[in-house]
């Protein structure tokens, strides 16, 4: 089958599955086994609008090739690309809702279901990978998107292992923000943050020597009225959610990093002279534990029962999650439930962050002088050697 719009792109069905040319039928690639499996292809058509092809295999079931353009694109220099990295311009992207069907909550094998197609943005890009072998760190390939000029999201792939078509997939969502936590860990990847609203983005596919732009639309779901004004309400309320939780994670950060220290003097007094600085070290210890209550402001106390268990008081985190969800669940904007619970977020983040700063306000620079009246010093006494007449 010939491409109604770019004549060097062939399709040809087989009994051993699906063959492509990209320059007029001088050369054939079969389609990857992971796009396309080895079966006998009968009958194949092209959407004029989503340009999507679609399959019909012998065993009546019918395979969606998501946007050939790509294909198009290279079909068009007859299967060259413009580059060792060539990103390609995206369909439109839906912010799809999605329900539970009615019926069988579970359908197992009473039910047939077709695999939908995946949520998110579709970007498509060419890579070289014998052009960059040096380069196949874990992050040598990044994807960033910008609203303007604001760079909102930043994904990271290794590069591909093999040259052809890839495709990778963007949420929609921007960068996320840390978390309070009661140790440190190293965020591997960016997180996940609120959900962008419909409207023109750019991306950004960059290797170590090439870059490549591309503008993207996310558009709302079609099948649901929308108000534009309840989302940017939905979305203003969750972005001041997220900095709640950003000032949140410092102080639970400052409490724990002070937290370390005072085990730390505790350590060394001990070491130096646990009997003349036992009031010190005692002081270190309760001192120690009014943090730990501080941090339970945020977190709740901690739960080391094994199990499904749950702690019924609320902390600054739940308030937070719990305000978060249902504003999440309302795009047509926020009602009185919704604006209460972002009170009640606020008045406990507020309430939290007060306690914190008296802390360090009176009890902490009073525990601190004392510590460091005390020579804590680590260098150990040294010597003169000499040898003896």
């Amino acid at each position: 089958m010939e491409d109604p719009e770019t004549a060097n792109l062939l399709f040809l069905g087989t009994d051993d599955g699906l063959y492509f040319s990209l320059n007029a039928g001088e050369q054939w690639q079969k389609m990857d086994a992971k796009v396309f499996p080895t079966v006998s292809t009968k009958d194949l058509v092209i959407h004029p609008r989503e340009h999507d092809l679609i399959i019909g295999t012998f065993g009546r079931a019918a395979w969606v090739l998501d946007d050939i353009r790509p294909l198009r694109t290279l079909a068009k220099a007859n299967g060259t690309s413009s580059g060792d990295a060539q990103l390609f311009s995206p369909p439109p992207a839906y912010l799809a809702a999605y329900q539970q069907p009615t019926g069988s909550r579970f359908g197992a094998d009473a039910m047939y279901h077709g695999e939908n197609r995946k949520y998110g943005a579709m970007f498509t890009y060419f890579y070289k990978a014998a052009s960059e072998k040096a380069s196949q760190t874990k992050d040598s390939l990044s994807l960033k998107i910008y609203d303007g000029d604001r760079l909102i999201r930043t994904l990271k792939r290794k590069a591909p292992k093999e040259t052809g078509l890839h495709r990778w997939y963007w949420n929609m969502d921007e960068k996320g923000v840390e978390r309070p936590r009661r140790k440190a860990r190293a965020m591997k990847r960016e997180p996940s943050g609120v959900g962008v609203l419909p409207g023109e983005y750019l991306a950004v596919l960059e290797t170590p020597t090439h870059q490549n732009t591309v503008s993207i639309e996310v558009r709302v779901d079609p099948r649901i009225e929308h108000d534009l004004d309840g989302m940017k309400a939905q979305y203003a309320a969750l972005k001041s959610l997220e900095n709640m939780t950003t000032v949140a994670a410092k102080a639970v950060k400052q409490l724990t990093a002070s937290k370390e220290t005072l085990n730390d003097y505790q350590k060394r007094l001990a070491k130096k002279d646990k009997g003349a600085h036992k009031e010190l070290i005692d002081q270190c210890k309760s001192t120690s534990k009014e943090i730990t209550a501080l941090v339970d402001l945020f977190l709740g106390k901690e739960d080391k029962r094994q199990g499904i268990v749950r702690n019924p008081k609320s902390t600054v985190m739940t308030r937070i999650n719990l305000a978060r969800r249902y504003i999440a669940s309302r795009p047509s904007g926020l009602n009185s439930t919704e604006n209460v619970l972002m009170d009640h977020a606020t008045t406990d983040v507020n309430a939290a962050l007060k306690q914190v700063n008296d802390f360090y306000a009176e009890t902490w620079p009073a525990l601190k002088t004392k510590i460091e009246a005390v020579d804590l010093s680590g260098f150990a006494p040294t010597k003169v050697f000499t040898l003896e007449d």
